[in-house]
């Protein structure tokens, strides 16, 4: 993505981040809880993602959030006979 994920957004001491109000990291943490509800609930099963962290959240040229890396995501239900 254009501007990277958030964990550089954190720790990275060359971005500026006058921009990162306190409603700028609100909108991130909506639009990341949006994306695991929709993972979570939006399916015939639900999935969830198991290593959710700064580093898996990427920005796009916008700003816009997108959640990453399902690795080790889990389909639940789907291996259960119960």
């Amino acid at each position: 993505m254009e501007n990277g994920n958030l964990d550089k957004v954190i720790h990275d001491s060359r971005i500026d981040r006058s921009r990162w109000d306190l409603s700028e990291r609100v909108d991130v943490l909506v639009s990341v809880s949006r994306g695991l509800v929709y993972l979570h609930s939006e399916y015939d099963f639900p999935i969830v993602h198991c290593d959710l962290k700064p580093s898996n959240i990427l920005l796009n040229e916008k700003w816009n959030v997108h959640v990453s890396d399902f690795g080790t995501a889990r389909i639940l239900g789907v291996h259960h006979q119960d």
